[in-house]
């Protein structure tokens, strides 16, 4: 998960020069990407969460 969040703040920085650079068909690519991230990091956690309340913790 850290590698994960590397990255995205890695693209949050690329997507801003690519918006400073007026290459918006590049950034919303790269922020339709990270959306994808962002949705399976919180399945994930759900899942985790849902397997944590599951053994009574």
């Amino acid at each position: 998960m850290r590698f994960t969040h590397s990255q995205l703040a890695h693209n949050i920085d690329e997507t801003k020069e690519l918006i400073k650079n007026n290459n918006t068909a590049e950034a919303i690519t790269l922020l339709d990407g990270m959306d994808l991230k962002i949705d399976h990091m919180n399945s994930m956690f759900n899942d985790l969460v849902w397997e944590l309340s599951n053994k009574g913790h």
